[in-house]
């Protein structure tokens, strides 16, 4: 019908396409039921329960994972820009 977009309709603007967002999946966290389980203890009137050593060892050992990767991204990132600066360089020699 149209050949174009409609007069009223805009392109730019507020409207983001899907393509624009970051994988969510890849920036999230894992849901848990940390929330939930401390908002039916305070309904209860009850002491939220404590982390167990476990509990605790897990979560330390993803937040090392998720530390190491970001770091290992960075490196890879940082080496890719020294390589592309290196690349420019020897170009004008």
């Amino acid at each position: 019908m149209y050949d174009q977009a409609p007069p009223n309709a805009t392109t730019s603007g507020g409207a983001r396409s899907t393509l624009d967002v970051p994988s969510a999946s890849a920036s999230r966290p894992e849901k848990t039921d940390a929330v939930a389980r401390r908002m039916i203890a305070g309904a209860l009137g009850l002491k939220a329960p404590k982390m167990t050593e476990e509990q605790r060892a897990y979560q330390k050992a993803i937040q090392e994972k998720e530390r190491k990767r970001r770091d290992e991204q960075k490196a890879a990132e940082k080496r890719k820009e020294e390589e592309a600066a290196k690349a420019k360089a020897a170009m004008w020699d």
